[in-house]
């Protein structure tokens, strides 16, 4: 009689970002190859100990319990967790923890990622102000905690400087994670040739090519429907989610056809208009700094990428 061992391992790689890069997609690609162990939630933010309220697990042993499987013979186990890369404790704490973890970032041009993230919070209830240059202007004050939206349970996701400074964010990453295990992705490129960097995700991760063909795209710009249920699904009061979170913890409802079914009936696809060229110009300035060096570090990542496959 053939006996199944429950076993937990430690996660050995980890998608850290950034939002609306197509971290989402990604995820789902390599969750179903059958080589790679992901938890049936998708971003714990364990290790986003700076941001509190974002963290799904509070404990080593609660999250070391999402990695538990069978039998089943995985060669990587993974977590995918969006904010890794903004938060200042997370990558740190991960290579202090798994120094030997192999580190995935994605980024896209970090006005579109301000912009795209501002899509998100309005969607998740975090932000109230419909004008992204408007929200993008109440950053100080928010910081001082004056017009915070009333249903804002993470004022730090409000920081849209910071959530687009990828220069501060890629010279963490770069202090802590050593060059050989990194591995950076630019959204565009994953958009325009999906096929060929999930091939050399593949080998970066020394997983086998299993001949995948199929890359719809995750994830898509979404306005929710104001009105009591879908502030019930996003924002339910704390019993409820608490309840929400015990399902999604034990049943991994965030991947299954009821909260497919609920998505759809709170949710509309919309396309974000253009911002405004005198918009991105202003932010531009702001952030030209930082914008300069993330490109440096860009570039020496991309140099040692080259010396390494001579």
């Amino acid at each position: 009689m053939e006996v199944n061992f429950i076993m937990k391992h430690n996660p050995d790689f980890f998608i850290v970002g950034a939002p609306k890069s197509g971290t989402t997609s990604l995820f789902r690609y390599l969750g179903d190859h059958p080589q790679i162990f992901f938890p049936t939630v998708k971003e714990p933010h364990y290790f986003a100990y700076d941001i509190p309220n974002l963290r799904f697990v509070n404990t080593e042993a609660e999250y070391l319990e999402l990695f538990k499987t069978s039998n089943k013979k995985f060669r990587r186990f993974g977590e995918a967790s969006a904010m890794y890369l903004y938060s200042k404790t997370a990558i740190p704490f991960i290579m202090h923890q798994y120094p030997q973890a192999k580190i995935i970032a994605m980024w896209r041009d970090p006005i579109d990622l301000a912009y795209s993230f501002h899509s998100q919070c309005l969607y998740g209830m975090e932000e109230d102000e419909n004008d992204f240059l408007k929200a993008w202007q109440l950053q100080e004050d928010r910081q001082q905690g004056r017009f915070l939206p009333r249903l804002c349970n993470n004022p730090e996701l409000l920081k849209y400087r910071e959530i687009a400074s990828l220069g501060s964010q890629f010279t963490r990453l770069f202090n802590v994670v050593p060059q050989n295990q990194i591995m950076i992705i630019d959204f565009k490129e994953f958009v325009a040739n999906t096929a060929e960097i999930y091939q050399q995700v593949l080998c970066f991760l020394e997983v086998d090519d299993i001949g995948k063909k199929d890359f719809p795209a995750f994830n898509p710009n979404l306005t929710i429907k104001r009105n009591f249920f879908s502030k019930l699904v996003i924002k339910p009061p704390w019993p409820l989610n608490q309840i929400k979170r015990h399902i999604k913890k034990y049943w991994g409802l965030n991947d299954g056809p009821l909260t497919n079914a609920i998505r759809a009936m709170i949710s509309q696809k919309t396309v974000r208009p253009s911002l405004p060229e005198l918009t991105k110009k202003l932010i531009q300035q702001e952030l030209a700094e930082d914008t300069k060096q993330f490109h440096e570090l860009l570039a020496t990542y991309n140099q040692y990428q080259i010396k390494k496959s001579a």
